[in-house]
């Protein structure tokens, strides 16, 4: 079984409470995509079943490769992996942090841990990776709601909505 990570290798993205996961989970391949300022002390850190894979120019081959993805931020805006393993059809497990609270549904289109709660995540982790029916209706209802919400022509609409109506205030 393979859990995707893609994003900066930062503080803020809760790279440390995934390499704490994976040493709770030993039996399992954590593929990290991304660089950033903590690459020397993951990298260091790490245990054998994570494999660092650097900057990768197109993610979708490690959404493709992987069976969940692992969003472990403790802060976030958008959530842009969110976003992506949502529209590859990616089983997701994040932290219930910033707009991925917002953005991602309990028990629906993902399973949310607290951040920096490395036993947490490794918990929801092998809750996906034992469970392939929960695992497919958290893949089947995120990827119906990145195609409703987050498609590029409802999002362009909206933007247009909101400018016509600042521009039409009083």
């Amino acid at each position: 079984m393979i859990i995707g990570y893609v994003g900066r290798i930062a503080k803020e993205k809760g790279i440390r409470v995934l390499v704490q996961a994976a040493h709770i989970l030993p039996d399992v391949t954590i593929l990290v995509a991304g660089s950033g300022p903590l690459d020397d002390e993951v990298r260091s850190s790490a245990p054998a079943n994570m494999r660092m894979l650097g900057r990768v120019a197109d993610p979708r081959s490690v959404y493709a490769e992987s069976d969940i993805v692992a969003v472990p931020s403790l802060e976030e805006g958008q959530g842009i992996t969110a976003l992506e393993a949502m529209a590859q059809g990616c089983p997701i497990v994040a932290s219930d942090v910033g707009g991925l609270g917002a953005m991602l549904d309990n028990g629906v289109t993902a399973l949310l841990v607290p951040p920096g709660d490395p036993e947490s995540l490794a918990r929801a982790l092998r809750q996906l990776l034992e469970s392939p029916v929960l695992a497919a209706n958290l893949s089947v209802n995120a990827y119906k709601v990145a195609a409703r919400d987050y498609r590029l022509s409802n999002m362009m609409q909206s933007l247009y909505n909101l400018y016509s109506n600042v521009t039409q205030s009083p």
